[in-house]
């Protein structure tokens, strides 16, 4: 049966932490097309490396590739090796800018292990290279990050989930209809925000929709952004763990203050969800609590919802990945109902990619 699933974002620690707690399979909007997309390899644990970039340009092969930015470089690591490798031509012709023309190198390697089924390890190497007029670096260094995941299946049958850690991040509001009201997790390379903020994800299956229409899982997603944007009257609302617990308004902060990007309030979240769906929540966070010690702190503060974590349809296509319907469309990714995150996303895509290019090559 097919499954989609909600999301809370948590602040949850007033300090920095480094790690990234997603499991692509089990947000997969269909078990099978999932394991038709995943590389076996992949680690159950996706690891993002913590490279520190002092160069000018990132490496290629890094996510963030931009001129002229600084704080750390990273890229997405699958089990065993990983390696980085770029080479860079930098020349501007700003006054401001260093004289003649920049060669960079950049080299990294990491070596990626799970260590059980909730967490995994990397650990490496990096050295960098830029002479650019008078910018000139010369680093070599090592570096190493580990990720860990929540899980915790309850006795009525649901699944709740860590997914989306975003170290010393912000919750931004990441609504995209009127009247509805959706958020979202991030990070700047800097990561340098007051807490770490994580999303706690329940399992849901098409019973909780209330209706067999094919477009039943977008309207209960609908429903909940509805709820949510009600609660915080437009804002975001927020609600301390505590009172999360006690069905109650929360009034003020306690230890750990709100770092949100867009205006919020304080709100009932709890009542944005079913009472079971709440339950559960409240269940699996109190579980996870005996993992870390300090995520079900009342004065961890929830947020909500970001509802989107996967498709709730999929379009058709066929053996060569084009649409059913219409010849000129391919549909691929989360957003298509073909992936279940970052690393199932890529592939489908280049699989889709390579579709194309065979099919134009000739």
């Amino acid at each position: 049966m097919k499954q989609i699933y909600l999301i809370l974002l948590i602040l949850l620690f007033p300090f920095k932490i480094f790690s990234q707690t997603e499991k692509e399979k089990d947000i997969a909007p269909s078990p099978e097309a999932t394991q038709a997309t995943m590389i076996k390899d992949s680690l159950d644990v996706p690891l993002v490396s913590p490279i520190p970039q002092t160069g000018y340009i990132q490496p290629f092969g890094m996510y963030g590739i931009t001129p002229f930015d600084y704080g750390y470089a990273t890229w997405q690591l699958h089990k065993g090796f990983n390696a980085s490798i770029g080479l860079n031509l930098t020349f501007s012709p700003s006054k401001y800018a260093p004289s003649g023309v920049g060669f960079g190198q950049d080299a990294a390697f990491m070596y990626a292990v799970p260590i059980t089924e909730r967490l995994s390890v990397a650990g490496g190497l990096y050295a960098s290279n830029m002479d650019w007029g008078f910018l000139r670096y010369h680093t070599v260094g090592i570096a190493g990050v580990a990720a860990y995941k929540l899980t915790e299946n309850l006795d009525n049958g649901r699944g709740v989930y860590t997914f989306c850690m975003c170290p010393g991040g912000y919750v931004v509001n990441a609504s995209s209809e009127e009247h509805r009201l959706a958020v979202n997790g991030m990070s700047y390379h800097d990561r340098a925000g007051e807490n770490a903020n994580s999303a706690v994800i329940v399992t849901v299956t098409p019973d909780d929709f209330g209706s067999d229409h094919p477009l039943a899982g977008i309207s209960f997603q609908r429903s909940l952004e509805e709820k949510a944007y009600q609660a915080g009257q437009g804002k975001v609302p927020v609600q301390r763990f505590g009172d999360f617990k006690k069905d109650q308004i929360t009034t003020s902060y306690g230890k750990v203050h709100s770092c949100m990007k867009g205006a919020s309030v304080f709100g009932d979240v709890r009542g944005i969800f079913p009472a079971e769906i709440a339950q559960s929540l409240e269940d699996g966070i109190t579980a996870m609590d005996h993992k870390i010690h300090g995520f079900a702190d009342d004065d961890a503060l929830l947020s909500g919802v970001e509802s989107r974590t996967s498709s709730p349809v999929r379009i058709e296509r066929d053996e060569n990945f084009v649409c059913a319907s219409c010849d000129w469309i391919y549909p691929c990714g989360e957003g298509a109902g073909y992936a279940g995150g970052i690393t199932s996303a890529a592939m489908d895509g280049m699989k889709v990619a390579e579709a194309i290019i065979q099919k134009y090559k000739s």
